[in-house]
Order: C-alpha cells, then structure tokens, then sequence
C-alpha cells in the first residue's frame, strides 16, 4: 500500500489521466521526473491505447526510455514547432504557479515544451508547494566552455552558484542530456521580481536556460493523501 508522497503522485497522476488520457491524434511532450514516470506508468495501465493515438516528444533520454516501454512513437524535439499538451512535474511551486525545476537536469528541453504548447499541465505533490519560491536553488545549464566564467559573474551578482556534482556514479559535475553543466544558484538576498532576476542570470555569456519557470499559467494538479486537486 502506498504511503506519504508515493500516494500524493499517485492521485496526482491518476487526475491528470481523467484530463489527458482520452486524447487522441495530437501532438503531446512529457517531462521528466518521478511523478512523471508515475504518470506514464499507470496511463499504461489504464489507458493503453493512449500511446498508440498520438505522437509524444520526451524532454529527456530518461523519458524517451519510458515512453519507448508503452510502445509510443517518438518525436525528436528538432522536428517539431509546438505541442498540444504538455505534462510535466515541479521541483517546487508556489501559489502564483512560480516554478522551479530542472533537479533532472532536464531544464532547457523542458522549457523549450513549456513555453511551445497550447495547454501545459504541471503534476506535483502537495510536498511541492512552498511558500517562498526561492527557498531553495534554482538550477542554471551552462555551457561547459564557459563554466568559471559564469560562476565568477554569478558571484559579482551577488548570487550563490554551486556546480552540482554527482552522487553516485561517474566523480564529476552533473551533465545534461545536451552535454552541459548544471549549476545551481541560491539567491542571497530577498528578490521580489523574479523576471528581473531571470533577466540577470540569462544576460551572463555562457548561460543556456534558467530553472525559473514563471508567467507560463499551467493547470496545476496538486496530488493530497486522499485526493488530488487544481490549484
């Protein structure tokens, strides 16, 4: 029997399913993350043919291998201009569906699908709702060449950069799908405007996208120990 968040993601997954899963010939890319893969699990489960009727583009290598298990055609993100739906999870949230995410280190390949789809529906837990949006990092991708410059900059600007290592597996940073480098940055003092903030981090040469997900207005389905909801 599922307890604590395993049964949060679950009810949140199951709602996003009475959402999502009778659509049919559309075009439709998944995220990346544990409640993600919940959700595909259990679409498999429920509704199969879901896969078969229409066409998927996967933010991440790790997503495109779950997609492949429930025989889904898949899509390179290069082909494709737009999507219908697009579902994906939340390193955390907050009440005005400010996001941060990117602990997959799929940050820019999900922010490519966010800001591209007509209907962008974020599936958390209710561990996922925060207060303050930037009580915890937020994670950069930057690219390799340029890694001490951008930390040395992000100093200058008064933030807090770590390069995120791995813990288990190869020493070494952490490296996305598309060959770079995760940094996650805390911001030191108290910030009221996030899109200046992003503003900020993204002028720095070298920085490929920001986890900072905001004035994207999805439908939030929050997953409780009963039931789920909408924010």
């Amino acid at each position: 029997m599922l307890v604590g968040t395993g049964r949060m993601k679950l009810n949140a997954s199951l709602k996003a399913i009475e959402i999502i899963g009778g659509k049919k010939n559309s075009v439709i890319g998944i995220g990346t993350g544990s409640t993600v893969n919940v959700f595909l699990e259990k679409m498999g489960e429920i509704k199969p043919d879901f896969f078969k009727d229409n066409l998927f583009v996967a933010s991440s290598i790790a997503t495109e291998l779950e997609l492949k298990k429930q025989g889904a055609t898949i899509l390179s993100l290069s082909t494709i201009d737009q999507v219908e739906y697009y579902i994906d999870g939340a390193d955390a949230i907050d009440r005005e569906k400010n996001m941060i995410k990117g602990g997959g280190a799929a940050l820019f390949r999900e922010k490519l699908l966010a800001t591209s789809t007509k209907n962008l529906i974020i599936i958390v837990d209710e561990t996922k709702i925060v207060d303050k949006i930037l009580s915890m990092p937020i994670p950069v991708e930057v690219d390799a060449l340029a890694i001490g410059i951008v930390i040395r900059k992000m100093k200058d600007n008064g933030l807090l950069p770590k390069i995120r290592g791995i813990e288990k597996g190869k020493w070494g940073p952490v490296v996305s799908d598309n060959g770079r480098i995760i940094v996650d940055v805390k911001v030191k003092d108290h910030v009221s405007d996030l899109v200046e903030l992003e503003r900020k981090i993204k002028m720095i040469p070298g920085v490929i996208e920001t986890g900072l997900f905001i004035g994207l207005s999805p439908t939030v389905i929050v997953g409780g120990m009963e039931e789920a909801y909408i924010l």
